[in-house]
């Protein structure tokens, strides 16, 4: 009944906000493997390709796990443990593709590498994802619709940082000229460096605007409808306290507030005693 009288432009399901703040993580996380950035002991379209996947899919597991612990501080210990422990398991396919390509390579090589290079990567990936974690956390455990358009648009802001990293190490380092003695593999890894950085960057770049526009949209939106309805100018709509025998489950909250809008309907709406149904917590 809620979802029918309210208008669809100011719902955003708190059921959402967790996938939507692990959406821009991915993006993010997918950026940064196409940019290359990890270490490179072997680089190549293949191989970022690779990267760009178990990142994405790491960072999003990471936020969703992450934002379902009780306060922001475990919510933020949980991004940077959970992170350095995927840190680890992203390097093994890697190190599975190295040594088919080199058989020659001892299997422990490839282990060891991935024992001590997984984790501390993983950290570093853990910390930016930590801050995320930490600046989003009140708001999707607010469950209601606010908290969910507040968390997309931060988690929009946050995003703007993997964003220039990546497309410093896009123009900046995978643009200078390789030395003579480059190997041939080396310069075909080259040869892709740059353009894959710039597509991960455009890549979180349309995330970010989509995140950022399409969240402060309902936010505006929604604020514009309870200004009118706590204004009393149209007479469809009324507002009370929070009472005892209200359904806090069955009632969407819009906003973290204390007070039930009820809908009297349009037939009822000039009557003075007109009874309304409770339609959202305010």
């Amino acid at each position: 009944m809620s979802d029918a009288v309210l208008p669809r432009s100011v719902l955003s399901s708190p059921f959402r906000a967790r996938a939507r703040v692990a959406a821009v993580a991915a993006a993010a996380g997918g950026a940064c493997g196409l940019a290359g950035l990890w270490p490179r002991i072997e680089d190549g379209l293949v191989l970022r390709l690779t990267m760009a996947g178990t990142s994405a899919v790491f960072a999003a597991v990471v936020l969703v796990v992450a934002l379902c612990a009780k306060t922001s501080s475990g919510a933020v210990g949980r991004a940077i443990g959970l992170s350095s422990v995927l840190g680890f398991a992203s390097a093994i396919l890697p190190s599975v593709m190295l040594k088919a390509e080199d058989p020659t390579i001892p299997t422990a090589a490839f282990f060891v590498a991935s024992l001590f290079c997984g984790p501390v990567i993983g950290f570093m990936y853990g910390l930016v994802l930590a801050a995320l974690a930490g600046m989003t956390w009140r708001d999707v455990n607010a469950w209601t619709h606010d908290g969910t358009d507040r968390a997309t648009r931060d988690a929009a802001l946050w995003a703007f940082f993997p964003a220039l990293i990546v497309l410093a190490m896009a123009l900046g380092h995978d643009t200078q000229d390789l030395s003579q003695w480059a190997s041939e593999s080396d310069r075909a890894a080259h040869a892709v460096a740059a353009p894959l950085g710039v597509f991960g960057f455009a890549m979180v770049l349309g995330t970010i605007i989509i995140a950022f526009f399409s969240s402060q949209l309902r936010l505006s939106r929604r604020r514009r409808f309870i200004d009118a309805a706590l204004a009393g100018g149209d007479p469809a709509w009324s507002l009370r306290e929070l009472g005892p025998h209200d359904d806090l489950d069955a009632l969407p909250r819009l906003r973290d507030g204390r007070q039930v809008l009820e809908y009297r309907g349009v037939a009822g709406a000039y009557r003075i005693a007109a009874v309304g149904r409770a339609i959202a917590i305010l």
